[in-house]
């Protein structure tokens, strides 16, 4: 609406993109990577305070994360931003709700998670990206799998 408004005040606006604000696996066009830590910090809002309305929204989040996480395509998303370190932030989230709640369920939606970015690192890097691209995020890809193994989650 707005951008309907800009366009017809200077034509020129068309051509402009529009920043429609971080996705759970997409962020604004000057990262390379993707997501937001939105889903973490809410967990960890429910575990400090107990609020059922906060449990029961991690619960949402957490069903619209593996939702979003079914559609992706590769190891990039739509915009060409890597999806390693939001897959790697919502596991995180995924196995502290698997904690908090006792459901073993979002143990196994955070091991599909990392399994589907750990073969996307084995890959070989898209046409014409060096190999060491991916090593940015690496170290969110280890704290979500150091938190899924010390849950049991890589064990089942």
């Amino acid at each position: 609406q707005q951008k309907d408004e800009a366009v017809r005040v200077d034509p020129r606006c068309a051509d402009v993109s529009v920043y429609t604000g971080d996705g759970l696996f997409r962020s604004g066009p000057w990262h390379y990577g993707s997501g937001t830590t939105v889903p973490f910090h809410l967990v960890r809002a429910a575990e400090f305070t107990g609020d059922p309305v906060i449990l029961t929204a991690c619960r949402r989040l957490a069903d619209r994360i593996m939702e979003e996480a079914a559609g992706l395509q590769g190891p990039r998303n739509a915009l060409g931003q890597w999806t390693c370190n939001a897959s790697a932030q919502h596991a995180r989230m995924l196995v502290r709700l698997a904690r908090l709640t006792g459901e073993r369920k979002y143990l196994g939606d955070a091991r599909r998670l990392m399994d589907r970015e750990l073969q996307a690192l084995r890959d070989d890097p898209p046409a014409g990206q060096p190999a060491w691209w991916r090593h940015g995020f690496r170290n969110d890809v280890i704290e979500a799998l150091l938190d899924l193994d010390e849950s049991g989650g890589l064990s089942e």
